[in-house]
C-alpha cells in the first residue's frame, strides 16, 4: 500500500473533482510509479467516469507510443509551470562503457532565473526583500558585496547553495551528487524549508578535476548575473544562446537591468565534498588540513588558548597562494562575485553529529556498558539498550535508536569505538550520556573524565537553540571538551579514546563563527538530498547522467510550483 502523501496536498491544493489527478501525478513524480502504470491509472480513471483526467490518459496515444510515454507525461504535468526551463551545457565526463572522457549534455536550473521568476510576483517580492533576517556575519558580507558592486542592499537577497553525494540506489552502491540552492534567514516561513535542485548527476561520470570545474563555471556564469542584476548576453561559454533550446533566454528589446540582485553568501557541505569539488585541504595534508587557518596534521591536537594555529588565520588569497604553490587552480565557483572561502562554513552535522559527538558516543556507551549487569559484553549492552529506551520513553525523545547491539559501539577492537547512528539520533543521546555518567559512572580518573566530557558537550549542544545562543560559553565548552579528547587519547592505547581530526573543525565552528551553527546545519538539506534520490532512480534501460539531471529537474518542477507567498 502507497503511503499517503500530504505534502503535494499542502504545496499544490486541489479542490476535489481534481485530486484523484493530482495524487496519481504525485506516485509518478515521486518515482513511486513508472509512467506507464499511471497512464493505465488516468485511464481507468477515465472507464469509472472521472473528470480532469482525459488529457493525461490520452497521453503517448493512450500509452500506445511507449517510448516518449514519459518525456510526454512531464510535460502535460509541466503545462503552465513558472519554473524557467532547464539549461542544457556541455560538461566533460567519464564514460565508464568506452572507459574515455566525453563532453555530455547536462542540464541547470539556473540561480538568477529562479530568483528573479520568484521575485516576477509582487506579494512574493515585497515578503522575500522585507523580511530576511541574516545571521550577523552573513548580513555584513552581503552589505559589502552590495557596497562593491553598487547594488541596492533594499533589493538584494542573500543566498546559499548546498553540495552532497547521496546514495541513489537499493543497494547503495550508486551515488547522486547534487547541488541545491536555499535562501537563508526565513526562519518559521515556508521558506526555510526550500530547497531548489540546481543539478544532479550520476558520481561515476565525474573526472577528478575537470567535470565539477565545468559545473560550477556554469554556476558561477548565474550567480554574477544574480548578484550584478544583468540579463546574460550569451551563454555561459560566450557562444550566443540556441534559437530552440534557449528561446525563452533571447535578448529582448528593453533594459537588460533586472534590479533585483541576490548574492552568493553561504556555501554547505561535508569535508570530502570541499575536497574533491573546491580543492580544500583534507585532514592529513601537510601543508595544511584547514581552508581557516595554518593547522596542520602535526598541531591539531593543541586545543588550547595557546595553540599557534589560533593566531595564523588565512584570508582567501592565503588559500589561493596555497592552491597555486601546488600547481592546482581555485574553483571557478569562485568568480562569483565577493565569494570567500570564509563563506564555506563547517556543519554540526557532519563535524559534531556524525563526527565528534559520535566518536564520544562510542567510547563513552562502551565505557558505561562495563557497569551493567551481565555475564558477557552482548549481555552487559543488551541491559544498556533497555536502560536507553526506558530513558527514551520518559523524556519523550523523538529521534530514537532502532536498536544497540556491539557492532554499533565498536566494529572490531582494531578500530576505534564510533556510534553507528543517523545524525539526529546521535544528537538525542547527547543528554542520555549526562544522565548515564550520573547513575553508572564512579571515581576513577578515567570516569570522571569521561563524564566531565559528557558535561561539556551537552553545554555546547544546549546552545544550539538561536534563542539560547551564546558564542562564548558555546567556545568555551568546546574548548574544555577538546582539551579532554585529546588527554583522554593519551591515557589510552591508541585505539579507545582516539581522537579525530574534526576535533579542530569543532573548535572552528563553536570558537571562530560567531553565529548560531543550527542556522546554518545542513539537515534540511540532508533530508532534501534524500528525496532527490528517491525522484533519479532508475526503472530500467539505459541513462546518462545528463539525462539523470534533466529527468530529476523535471520531476521536482513538475511535483512543486515555484515557491511564492
Amino acid at each position: 500500500m502507497y503511503k499517503k502523501r500530504g505534502r503535494a496536498k499542502d504545496e499544490n491544493p486541489a479542490p476535489p473533482a481534481k485530486r484523484l489527478r493530482q495524487n496519481i501525478a504525485d506516485l509518478y513524480l515521486s518515482n513511486d510509479i513508472s509512467a506507464s502504470r499511471a497512464q493505465e491509472l488516468y485511464e481507468d480513471a477515465v472507464a469509472a467516469g472521472t473528470a480532469h483526467v482525459n488529457d493525461l490518459a490520452r497521453v503517448g496515444q493512450g500509452g500506445r507510443l511507449f517510448k516518449n510515454l514519459a518525456r510526454d507525461l512531464k510535460a502535460k504535468l509541466l503545462k503552465g509551470s513558472r519554473w524557467p526551463k532547464p539549461y542544457m551545457a556541455k560538461v566533460r565526463m567519464w564514460d565508464p562503457k568506452r572507459s574515455e572522457e566525453v563532453l555530455s549534455d547536462m542540464a541547470f536550473l539556473l540561480p538568477h532565473e529562479i530568483i528573479w521568476a520568484m521575485l516576477e510576483d509582487g506579494a512574493t517580492q515585497q515578503f522575500l526583500l522585507g523580511q530576511q533576517k541574516l545571521p550577523s556575519t552573513d548580513a555584513i558580507h552581503v552589505s559589502t558585496v552590495c557596497d562593491e558592486l553598487g547594488a541596492d542592499r533594499m533589493k538584494t537577497l542573500g543566498v546559499a547553495l548546498w553540495g552532497d553525494g547521496i546514495p541513489f540506489n537499493y543497494d547503495r552502491s550508486a551515488s547522486l551528487d547534487v547541488f541545491s540552492l536555499s535562501l537563508p534567514g526565513f526562519e518559521g516561513t515556508k521558506f526555510s524549508t526550500m530547497r531548489i535542485p540546481l543539478f544532479a548527476m550520476d558520481h561515476k561520470h565525474v573526472i577528478k578535476g575537470s567535470t565539477f570545474d565545468d559545473l560550477m563555471a556554469v554556476l558561477a556564469w548565474s550567480f554574477t548575473h544574480l548578484a550584478t542584476g544583468i540579463k546574460p548576453g550569451a551563454r555561459h561559454d560566450g557562444t550566443p544562446f540556441h534559437p530552440r533550446s534557449d528561446r525563452s533566454r533571447l535578448p529582448k528589446e528593453g533594459p537588460s537591468y533586472v534590479g533585483f540582485h541576490g548574492i552568493l553568501m553561504e556555501c554547505r557541505g561535508d569535508w570530502k565534498q570541499l575536497k574533491d569539488v573546491f580543492r580544500f585541504p583534507q585532514f592529513n595534508e601537510v601543508a595544511g588540513m584547514c581552508w581557516l587557518c595554518a593547522c596542520t596534521p602535526a598541531t591539531w591536537r593543541l586545543t588550547g588558548p595557546d595553540a599557534p594555529w589560533r593566531n595564523q588565520r588565512l584570508t582567501h588569497w592565503d588559500f589561493v597562494a596555497r592552491l597555486r604553490s601546488r600547481g592546482l587552480s581555485p574553483s571557478p565557483l569562485f568568480a562569483t562575485p565577493g565569494l570567500r572561502t570564509q563563506c564555506f562554513k563547517p556543519d554540526w552535522l557532519h563535524v559534531c553529529d556524525l563526527g565528534v559527538t559520535s566518536d564520544f558516543l562510542g567510547n563513552f556507551l562502551l565505557l558505561v556498558s562495563q557497569k551493567l549487569p551481565g555475564a558477557s559484553h552482548k549481555s552487559r549492552v543488551e541491559a544498556m539498550w533497555k536502560d536507553i529506551q526506558a530513558w527514551y520513553k520518559r523524556h519523550g525523545v523523538e529521534n530514537r535508536l532502532d536498536n544497540l547491539c556491539p557492532s554499533m559501539l565498536q566494529g572490531s577492537s582494531t578500530k576505534p569505538p564510533k556510534l553507528r547512528a543517523k545524525a539526529a539520533q546521535a544528537r538525542s543521546l547527547v543528554p542520555y550520556a549526562v544522565y548515564a555518567a550520573d547513575s553508572f559512572l564512579a571515581g576513577s580518573d578515567v570516569e570522571a573524565a569521561a563524564k566531565a566530557m559528557a558535561n561539556q558537550l551537552a553545554a555546547c549542544y544546549e546552545c544550539l537553540s538561536p534563542d539560547k545562543f551564546d558564542h562564548g560559553k558555546l567556545a568555551h565548552h568546546c574548548r574544555r571538551f577538546c582539551g579532554l579528547a585529546v588527554a583522554m587519547e593519551e591515557r589510552h592505547d591508541g585505539i579507545l579514546w582516539r581522537c579525530k581530526p574534526k576535533i579542530h573543525l569543532f573548535q572552528e565552528l563553536a570558537e571562530f563563527l560567531v553565529d548560531c551553527p543550527s542556522l546554518f546545519w545542513t539537515y534540511r538539506d540532508e533530508d532534501f538530498g534524500g528525496s532527490m534520490a528517491q525522484l533519479a532512480r532508475k526503472r530500467g534501460g539505459p541513462a546518462t547522467s545528463g539525462s539523470i539531471s534533466k529527468n530529476v529537474l523535471l520531476r521536482h518542477c513538475a511535483k512543486h510550483k515555484l515557491p511564492s507567498v
